[in-house]
């Protein structure tokens, strides 16, 4: 959960060099179609979902070359084909917890010419 949370906290949050929404598209909409990943990457009915609830105000990377597994802040669930897959711990990282392993291997659309 590393390189997203340090996007949202340094280039919008504290550069200010997009907005929210920009930045969510960049990670989610646009990386689902550059990889050709369909259904993927919005909130539409009858697409795929996976959903990370986060607060935008705390969101940031927290690992270090000492720590490197250290869970980012500012993540409080994350969701992965609509099953509850995450959910933070309420006194510290230490005590958040995997729920379920919902994932599965996607291949991309071969592109119609």
């Amino acid at each position: 959960m590393g390189g997203l949370p340090a996007v949202l906290a340094r280039y919008w949050r504290e550069q200010q060099l997009f907005s929210l929404e920009t930045a969510i598209y960049k990670m989610t909409g646009l990386s689902a179609r550059n990889f050709r990943l369909h259904q993927r990457g919005q909130l539409q009915p009858g697409w795929h979902a996976d959903v990370v609830v986060l607060d935008p105000a705390r969101v940031r990377d927290v690992a270090t070359y000492e720590n490197p597994i250290a869970l980012s802040e500012g993540i409080e669930k994350v969701f992965v084909n609509g099953e509850q897959a995450y959910v933070a711990g309420t006194a510290d990282a230490s005590s958040a917890k995997v729920q379920a392993r919902a994932g599965r291997l996607l291949k991309r659309q071969v592109a119609q010419l």
